[in-house]
């Protein structure tokens, strides 16, 4: 669809956490530690999570795709993690409703053009239920970053 790479490092299976905000820490890290983003990107990505939400239901369970626009990216990437257990995030269509989320990918574009079209590409990508069982059910981070860049 586009020119992106997900890369493996940034790829974490069974991620185990307790809620979204651990989630969306140890996903940033992982950005922060690639030198993707600065620190505060974290701080961004909570306070916008805490305003428009990004729990989204699809046909099998549910994800969420935290981002936020922010001086703090300094080149494009997504950090994904397949959640040991579910933690709940705010449904994008109704912020009153939580639901328990599986999959994470945490965005860190820094052009609002590219986000939305990574946006639309991911969406699109996880509306279709065979993708994100093969994707949870893979445990090999080098698997799913292949998996992503094909589907992409």
């Amino acid at each position: 669809m586009f020119d992106f790479s997900f890369l493996p490092e940034l790829i974490i299976p069974n991620l185990a956490v307790n809620s979204k905000e651990e989630a969306i820490t140890y996903l940033s890290k992982l950005l922060e530690d690639s030198r993707l983003v600065e620190r505060n990107y974290k701080n961004d990505v909570l306070s916008r999570e805490k305003e428009f939400s990004t729990g989204l239901p699809v046909k099998n369970g549910a994800i969420a795709i935290p981002h936020a626009k922010s001086t703090h990216v300094f080149n494009n990437g997504v950090a994904v993690g397949t959640l040991k257990k579910s933690v709940y995030f705010n449904s994008m269509e109704d912020s009153n409703l939580e639901i328990p989320v599986d999959l994470v990918m945490l965005l860190a574009i820094s052009e609002s053009d590219k986000q939305l079209k990574m946006l639309q590409a991911i969406m699109s990508l996880l509306s279709n239920e065979k993708i994100i069982e093969t994707l949870k059910n893979k445990k090999d981070s080098k698997d799913i970053a292949k998996q992503f860049t094909k589907l992409i």
